[in-house]
């Protein structure tokens, strides 16, 4: 969906970082550098309300609290604690089926 709305090709798609993202903004609009593009020249690409309430859910989904397990090495006990991973900058990679459901992978820019 992402790609058909935005007519990303899809190397322009991987190239989107979370800063690229205007979500808020009426109508919501990603920027897409130029070192990624056919003609390497700035683009700024407009989005639906139905992709960019995706896009929301999906970062939503992935900054959530979890309950995470592990065994302490001293003690030998299992611990259990929430946490919530924090906002870097990261690179996504996005893929958005048929039915609209968004598959990710991310990687850590150091």
């Amino acid at each position: 969906m992402f790609l058909a709305v935005g007519g990303f090709r899809a190397v322009e798609a991987l190239s989107i970082r979370i800063k690229d993202l205007e979500l808020e903004s009426k109508p919501a609009r990603v920027f897409l550098r130029g070192e990624y593009t056919k003609t390497k020249t700035d683009r700024e690409i407009f989005l639906t309300d139905e992709v960019t309430q995706q896009l929301r859910l999906w970062l939503d989904y992935k900054y959530r609290t979890r309950r995470v397990c592990f065994k302490d090495e001293r003690t030998g006990k299992t611990i259990t604690e929430s946490r919530t991973p924090e906002r870097k900058q990261m690179t996504y990679f996005l893929l958005f089926t048929n039915k609209g459901l968004i598959l990710t992978v991310s990687m850590m820019i150091w």
